[in-house]
């Protein structure tokens, strides 16, 4: 068996799932620092070696940094009779989890880096799960796609109409419609695949 049919999509799904589940037993937060040093370092290799953006992931990354904020703010404190008082047990766990979901998400990046939503849907159908799953896994990836085009739309309108995000009622009041016809989106699309699904003889 060559070395590249190793490296096939489906068995970088099987690779993923494999090392998600080792990352969650991995407690020592200084085995997770030097994982995520290096997994950091190996992605920004493969960016630079393909001539692609770092700056677009690092966008993408601050996202999720805004995420890993508020885990910290809920985990680091609690209410006793006292007041509002640090804590270090929630702290400590706060720091593991952020730590573990980052090299998740870098360990993501690498082993399906250069995978677009075709190669994806095609390494699924070779997995070895049962059809159904095969079945739902396809289309949520398939109304991801199809909400992330509809969000990004909706995000060239807006600014084609010169909004501009602020911290005002009027920032909220859009961001919230946004939202809201992202949801109603959702479910006509929901609707729809029950629909032909149901028309296709298939049931769970």
């Amino acid at each position: 068996m060559k070395l590249n049919s190793l490296y096939q999509v489906h068995y970088r799904l099987i690779y993923a799932t494999l090392w998600g589940f080792g990352i969650s037993f991995i407690t020592y937060i200084p085995w997770l620092c030097w994982l995520n040093i290096i997994a950091t370092l190996v992605f920004i290799g493969l960016l630079k070696s393909n001539h692609k953006s770092v700056k677009s992931y690092a966008k993408r990354w601050g996202k999720f940094t805004l995420f890993y904020l508020a885990i910290f703010a809920m985990l680091s404190w609690h209410i006793t009779a006292y007041g509002v008082q640090f804590y270090d047990v929630g702290f400590a766990l706060a720091k593991i989890i952020v730590l573990r979901m980052n090299l998740l998400l870098f360990s993501l990046w690498i082993l399906l880096f250069n995978v677009n939503e075709l190669l994806l849907l095609q390494g699924i159908l070779r997995l070895p799960i049962p059809l159904k799953l095969k079945r739902l896994f396809i289309l949520t990836i398939r109304y991801i796609v199809v909400l992330s085009e509809l969000n990004h739309a909706m995000d060239r309108a807006m600014k084609a109409r010169g909004f501009q995000a602020s911290c005002n009622k009027r920032t909220l009041s859009v961001f919230s419609q946004k939202i809201a016809l992202l949801l109603i989106h959702a479910l006509d699309k929901i609707e729809k695949s029950q629909i032909a699904l149901k028309a296709r003889g298939f049931k769970l």
